[in-house]
């Protein structure tokens, strides 16, 4: 199986997931009553492939840039 072969591999979407929830409670905080979910997942998937190190931020100036 995958997980034999690379054991690994079940941490890294753990380890993505912890990072999608932090990154959500980052945008509630910051955003506060403008902050939408459905706003918040549309960013999230708009920002296509990029490094993870500019992910969180990229996804938050978004985030702010459309905040009604």
């Amino acid at each position: 199986t995958r997980y034999a072969r690379w054991p690994t591999q079940a941490i890294t979407y753990r380890l993505g997931r912890e990072q999608i929830f932090a990154l959500r409670e980052r945008a509630q905080r910051e955003l506060g009553a403008a902050f939408s979910l459905q706003r918040f997942h549309l960013a999230f998937m708009r920002q296509g492939t990029i490094p993870a190190g500019y992910f969180g931020e990229e996804l938050l100036r978004a985030l702010r840039a459309t905040a009604p």
